[in-house]
């Protein structure tokens, strides 16, 4: 699946690079064709390219990595792509670049910022006249944890993290080549993208409002078996609606409704197991009736026994 998508990618780029180290477990014999730019470079400045090609056991853990480099590219750098397979994690260094994803506004790469991006959308990131950027980077897959991928997309600020670090030791896990390094890959992998949640809660914006949103959650489950309207809960912070559930998204990772749902049917889940009847358990928990009930149920294929 991965290769399949990997060889039907679109993809337009110029390396222009300055300096350019890929992070493999093996030394390439040849210059891999990827790595060469679309304006004519003497062959021997063209680095040698070995992929970390994830193997079966790599697949079937919840992340794994398969390209990994530290690059300083120039001015004329560019890379425009859509349709790859996997996720993408940047790290800055210095320099800049400015990001282009589809259906969303331009934004820079800067000192210190973290992008996690879906390689499968649509994007453009380059350089320009007078910049350079040098950045760590590595792509990864999942098969089994798309969920807490899709929780981290976009850029963070890195600061007061281990986030370097943990990439530092994913580029030497790769080299080292031992037996046991998808496990540590996966599992820093993981890390990353679990300090990354943390960081977007810390994000200045989400942080003015912190104890709005916990105290509007509270709220939704104090209050879950009853009609709640997300307006009135916006407006009673002074908010417009469309505003606070942007502000909740963001901070939680799902809207408020979604929320409310998801903690309806945890209730729903214990009055089951307490052998109250459909209808009852729909009644307690708020959702009106049975059928409302049984209409999630089957929507979102919840398992109602507990074991």
């Amino acid at each position: 699946m991965a290769n399949k998508d990997f060889y039907e990618q679109k993809l337009d780029f110029n390396m222009d690079f300055q300096e350019i180290k890929f992070i493999s477990s093996e030394h390439a014999p040849e210059h891999g064709i990827l790595v060469t730019p679309t304006e004519p470079y003497p062959v021997e400045n063209i680095p040698n390219i070995s992929y970390y090609l994830p193997d079966d056991t790599s697949t079937r853990l919840p992340f794994f990595a398969t390209v990994a480099g530290h690059f300083l590219v120039g001015p004329n750098f560019f890379t425009r792509r859509q349709g790859l397979f996997g996720y993408q994690c940047i790290l800055t260094l210095n320099g800049s670049c400015t990001m282009e994803i589809a259906g969303k506004k331009p934004f820079e790469c800067t000192e210190g910022s973290l992008l996690i991006l879906d390689c499968r959308t649509k994007h453009y990131y380059h350089t320009g006249e007078g910049r350079t950027w040098q950045y760590k980077h590595f792509h990864f897959g999942t098969y089994c944890a798309p969920y807490l991928v899709e929780q981290t997309l976009g850029l963070v600020q890195t600061q007061g993290s281990d986030i370097e670090a943990t990439i530092d030791n994913i580029f030497r896990a790769i080299s080292q080549q031992r037996p046991r390094a998808p496990y540590l890959i996966s599992d820093m992998i993981s890390h990353i993208l679990t300090e990354v949640v943390f960081l977007q809660m810390d994000a200045p914006a989400l942080s003015a409002h912190a104890d709005i949103l916990e105290k509007a959650a509270l709220y939704l489950r104090e209050h879950f078996n009853e009609n709640i309207n997300v307006g009135d809960l916006a407006a009673n912070h002074f908010m417009s609606k469309y505003y606070f559930i942007k502000l909740f998204t963001d901070y939680y990772g799902i809207s408020p409704y979604a929320y409310l749902i998801n903690y309806r049917i945890q209730k729903a889940k214990i009055c089951l197991f307490m052998n109250m009847s459909i209808a009852e358990t729909a009644a307690a928990c708020g959702f009106g009736n049975m059928n409302n009930l049984l209409q999630i149920k089957e929507r979102n294929h919840i398992r109602w026994i507990l074991l």
